[in-house]
Order: structure tokens, then sequence, then C-alpha cells
């Protein structure tokens, strides 16, 4: 989950100051559907392909859910509804960790 804080370093530097606990909340909920997908075994490419489907428009939320999809694929992909779903909580609360300590 460092790569969590590599991300977000590398997507909004410059935003940084901007970023609003509303934002962070955002990340966090991208961040939580994107490991969702990965716990329910969807396949990689096809977690890229969504971002861009959900973010036609804005190419900078696009890179940062191709960026929580990689990492999210760096974690393990668990069994039982239970696990799935503390897996997706922790990986929301680490992005919204990142984001917050970039404020």
């Amino acid at each position: 989950m460092r790569y969590l804080l590599l991300v977000l370093a590398l997507i909004a530097p410059a935003a940084s100051a901007q970023l609003t606990d509303k934002m962070c909340e955002q990340m966090g909920e991208l961040a939580y559907q994107v490991m969702k997908m990965r716990q329910m075994q969807m396949p990689m490419s096809a977690a890229m392909q969504k971002m861009a489907e959900v973010f036609p428009e804005d190419p900078n939320w696009e890179k940062l859910g191709r960026e929580y999809v990689k990492a999210a694929y760096q974690e393990t992909g668990w069994y039982g509804e239970e696990k799935r779903e503390s897996a997706a909580a922790d990986f929301r609360n680490q992005a919204e960790l990142s984001c917050f300590n970039q404020q």
C-alpha cells in the first residue's frame, strides 16, 4: 500500500494545496471501488477500461483511477465476503490517508 503514497505524490503535487476533504473522500471512494473490482477477480484490463469509461472527460481522475488499479492488483485477491470487504475498506483508508497527508 505504500504505492498509494507514490501515486498521490506523482499525480497531485501541484494541486496538493488545493486538495479538499471532499476530494480526499472522493479519492477514497474511487480506491474502494477499484479494490472491489480487484476482489471480484475482474481482469485488470477490464478495470483499466472501466476507468476510461467512468472518466471520459477528466483525464486526471482517469489517471488516478488507473494508478489505483495498478496498486490494487498488487494486493492479494481474497475469497470470502468479509475479507474482500476488509481489503476494500483498508485500500480506501490508505488512499484517504495519502490524500490528507498531502493537504
